[in-house]
């Protein structure tokens, strides 16, 4: 069942840099005291009129020196979400490759003797990954050259401009060989 909670803007512009390997950073988001669990994500914040204004995108209860906070969630601006959901209707990707990531600890790459990177941990059948032959354990180091540091944000940065149709190098480990896979995006 659906249900909705109270969400009190507290700054309608708010940098969001989290430092979690998984959520990207944002410039301007906005900041509000909506209840937002992990995983609840993507649902629509709304004015006392029902217009949306924002998609919900990411909660913290952390600052940056691990102080403890209430009620610190941010949602993406409608205009954001609305340009994203026009460009994805036009049928490019905006680097989505079909591919889950996984996000090493800085302790495992300490352990694996690894270099910064993503972790291949599904792929979509017929995605662009698929196609490239890219499998569950394979170890993503580089996009087009450029490293990875081992985040969401970072694979985001790799991929900006990426277009439907283009594609892109990915250099990668796969059982302890490195090894270039070129990925056309649909």
């Amino acid at each position: 069942t659906a249900s909705s909670t109270r969400g009190v803007v507290s700054a309608p512009a708010a940098p969001f840099t989290d430092p979690a390997a998984d959520v990207p950073e944002y410039p301007a988001v906005i900041r509000t005291d909506t209840a937002l669990d992990p995983g609840f994500s993507g649902g629509p914040l709304v004015d006392l009129d029902g217009r949306l204004v924002g998609v919900n995108a990411a909660a913290r209860t952390e600052d940056a020196s691990g102080r403890r906070l209430q009620g610190a969630n941010y949602a993406i601006a409608d205009e954001l979400a609305r340009q994203v959901l026009e460009v994805l209707r036009s049928g490019d990707s905006l680097g989505w490759i079909g591919a889950t990531f996984g996000y090493p600890s800085e302790r495992e790459l300490a352990e694996r003797g690894l270099p910064p990177g993503l972790w291949v941990q599904g792929v979509v059948e017929r995605s662009p990954a698929a196609l490239a032959g890219l499998r569950d354990g394979d170890y993503v180091v580089a996009v087009d050259g450029r490293p990875q540091d081992g985040t969401l944000s970072g694979w985001c940065a790799a991929a900006a401009g990426v277009r439907s149709g283009d594609t892109v190098e990915l250099s990668l480990l796969r059982s302890g060989r490195s090894r270039t896979v070129g990925v056309r995006l649909d």
